[in-house]
């Protein structure tokens, strides 16, 4: 089975994700290619 830290890579922070985690609650990640 594979685990959220195999999927999951890295937080992405760019301007648009900075005012989505501030705002909007909402936070972007760098997704693994072998992620379903």
């Amino acid at each position: 089975m594979t685990t959220m830290y195999e999927i999951l890579r890295r937080p992405l922070v760019t301007e648009k994700s900075g005012y989505q985690s501030r705002k909007l609650n909402q936070y972007t990640f760098e997704v693994s290619k072998e992620a379903t």
